[in-house]
């Protein structure tokens, strides 16, 4: 009978994500770990392929500390059979209070994908600004709370100062809420898109979304041809690799029996033209002769799909992962194998090119990009006559701080990925800058070395898009740094 080695990883912080906890186990040296938790969790669940594994990884978590939480660690083993019927009930459980949905299933697919896609534009806009709205009202109305929450009558004073404009009532919010700003284009934007190697509802090979939710016991797999937000050149692509995997003797990789071979498909194709295409595969027990074979085989298919006289795709550079874990998707941390093309694609926004490698951040939609990156540099409302420092805080490729550096004296990007500050040194020397530099490192751990450019120049701007797990707290303490 198979086991499922499991831990139970207690007193975590709350709304840790699972990526955070990945990457403390990458640094622990704890790897081949499924990681399960729930954003409002202070737990979560680690499951290792053997005991041997799980037993190390219990000797370097017992004690340890994550925020000043010590983690409590629990044994939590069961079996295959026992693990799959919990998941099979539950999604019997949940098929049960759905009821009988008559639609097409490229109609379900849309629903799943796109929830507002029936919907008429303008009343998206208007859904979106009523939803944010209430978002932040909650939030000020949690934060009117937080002084009776303090243990000491200084820390209740402390935190009634800071937090004054919540418990105005007179004010609804401290500040103006705009309306939200329309996307130059709403059909075709997307850029990079994760598609799932799987099967339809008739069984056959499929390339596409997922119909649902695999949590929810949905493994079903839909082309993408009828999704709105999908380019023709990312379908096409989906197409080309749908038609190998059927030819292919290999089966797709199944996410219930953990057996098969093709798992994902991630593909980057940029407004310039530029396309990556990122495969990944399960070498189950393939010799490393059949696994090169394949390969191989991958290559010559990309290469030939370039010069096909139907369906023709102009692959820039093609990679492969080789994943043997449990968890679902691309993972960052696993190495990718060049398979040609120089690894990295480029995109062209508001006159300047960026290189994006297959693990950088890079915003999806090109045009809206461009249009939220001139608002952020209108609101940042630089003085040209000053000398100004741009803080750009969890800067990915640096594309904030690059097409803002010739309108200030110095840009100073912040990012704790190792390759997109690469992309962001190499796109800086590419656009011609000298005035910009880039610290690899958690935002919260260089603040004291951040300070030190108010004091050299006329004004500091700091600007955080997207905003990041605990960014309001680094930034609160950054404000005060820098005020002290």
């Amino acid at each position: 009978m198979s086991i499922v080695w499991r831990l139970r990883v207690g007193n975590l912080p709350k709304y840790m994500e699972p990526k955070g906890l990945k990457k403390i186990l990458v640094k622990m040296d704890i790897e081949e770990a499924k990681v399960k938790k729930a954003p409002k969790w202070n737990y979560g669940f680690l499951t290792f392929k053997s005991k041997a594994t799980l037993e190390d990884a219990q000797k370097k978590l017992d004690g340890f500390k994550v925020r000043d939480n010590t983690l409590s660690i629990e044994n939590c083993n069961t079996t295959e059979d026992a693990h799959r019927f919990r998941f099979d009930n539950r999604a019997a459980q949940v098929r049960e209070k759905i009821p009988i949905d008559a639609r097409a299933a490229a109609e379900k697919l849309a629903e799943q994908v796109t929830p507002y896609y029936k919907m008429p534009y303008d009343r998206q806009l208007s859904k979106k600004t009523t939803d944010m709205a209430k978002i932040l009202s909650d939030f000020r109305n949690k934060m009117k709370k937080m002084p009776n929450k303090q243990e000491t009558r200084l820390k209740v004073e402390t935190a009634k100062m800071w937090l004054a404009w919540s418990l105005d009532n007179s004010l609804s919010l401290p500040f103006k809420t705009l309306d939200t700003i329309p996307s130059p284009n709403t059909e075709g934007y997307r850029t990079k898109c994760e598609f799932t190697i799987g099967f339809d509802l008739d069984g056959n090979r499929t390339v596409g979304f997922l119909l649902g939710l695999y949590k929810d016991g949905v493994t079903a797999v839909l082309e993408p041809q009828e999704c709105v937000h999908v380019g023709d050149a990312a379908k096409k692509v989906a197409t080309a690799m749908q038609n190998y995997v059927r030819s292919s003797d290999l089966e797709p990789y199944d996410r219930t029996t953990k057996q098969g071979y093709w798992r994902s498909l991630l593909v980057r194709t940029q407004r310039c033209g530029e396309i990556m295409i990122i495969v990944q595969f399960h070498p189950q027990d393939l010799t490393e002769e059949r696994i090169t074979e394949e390969k191989a085989r991958i290559k010559a298919f990309w290469e030939a799909m370039r010069t096909a006289s139907e369906g023709a795709v102009d692959t820039t550079t093609l990679l492969v992962q080789m994943y043997n874990g449990i968890a679902n998707g691309f993972q960052e941390h696993i190495p990718m194998e060049l398979m040609f093309g120089p690894g990295y694609v480029h995109e062209d926004m508001l006159g300047c090119r960026f290189r994006i490698s297959p693990t950088a951040f890079f915003q999806v939609n090109t045009p809206g990009a461009e249009m939220l990156y001139s608002m952020c540099r209108d609101w940042c409302n630089i003085d040209p006559t000053k000398s100004t420092t741009l803080l750009d805080l969890c800067c990915g490729t640096g594309t904030i701080g690059i097409t803002m550096a010739n309108s200030v004296g110095k840009v100073i990007g912040v990012e704790m990925v190792e390759q997109s500050v690469a992309d962001a040194r190499e796109n800086a020397k590419n656009n011609g800058l000298n005035n910009a530099e880039y610290i690899c490192s958690k935002v919260e751990e260089v603040l004291h070395v951040l300070n030190q450019f108010d004091s050299l120049t006329d004004s500091v701007v700091a600007v955080l898009d997207p905003p990041r797990y605990a960014s309001s707290f680094l930034l609160l303490h950054f404000y005060v740094d820098c005020s002290d």
